[in-house]
């Protein structure tokens, strides 16, 4: 019996069922965030206001299981081979860029705001077994192989302007608000089981 596992969590989450029916949910205020924020501030600047928030958060992780079993009997002969290998990938920080409220207000050349999410996770499982059994009369032999890659990203990503209500003021440029997610998941789970038999009588 070859047993491995591996469980790797960026951010507040909980979880609920086990192997194949497990959920991992975030959860709601955990606190885990990359923020740029301007707050009640009254800003008079000659050049480029720019305020940027990034998540680039990364889980790389790698198990693998195996097993082998090999009996012999004068009569009968058996022998059982499981293996199996779970990973449990998870990540969740909110990226925020945001100006909320202006003070007296906001002057700038030209306003830039912008949030980014690239957080990764990489995730390799793999399991094998090997089973084989001989006997004079009968040889059984049984194997069995399980992965599994269990994988999520949340979190949110956000860039805003808000509660400008004295006014926020470009003398050359523009405004720029934007938020993008490019979060990615690759997994790979590969099992393999080979079992034989073998006997005067039966195999």
């Amino acid at each position: 019996l070859g047993v491995s596992g591996a469980e790797n969590r960026i951010g507040s989450w909980s979880t609920s069922g086990s192997g194949a029916t497990r959920k991992d949910t975030l959860a709601d205020g955990s606190g885990m965030a990359v923020e740029a924020k301007v707050k009640d501030s009254a800003l008079d600047i000659a050049g480029v206001l720019g305020l940027e928030a990034k998540s680039s958060q990364t889980i790389s992780a790698t198990v693998v299981a195996a097993s082998a079993a090999i009996q012999g009997g004068g009569a009968a002969g058996v022998a059982v081979s499981a293996a199996g290998s779970l990973a449990a990938n998870a990540i969740g920080v909110a990226t925020r860029a945001t100006i909320d409220g202006d003070g007296t207000g906001i002057k700038a050349g030209s306003v830039t705001v912008s949030a980014s999410d690239t957080s990764a996770i990489t995730a390799l499982t793999g399991a094998a077994s090997l089973s084989a059994a001989g006997g004079g009369a009968a040889g059984v032999g049984v194997a069995v192989g399980f992965a599994l890659a269990l994988n999520s990203i949340a979190g949110g990503v956000e860039a805003s302007i808000r509660n400008a209500d004295t006014g926020l003021t470009t003398r050359a440029g523009g405004v720029s608000v934007t938020a993008t997610s490019n979060s990615r998941i690759k997994a790979t789970s590969a099992a393999a089981a080979v079992s034989v038999g073998g006997g005067g009588a039966a195999g």
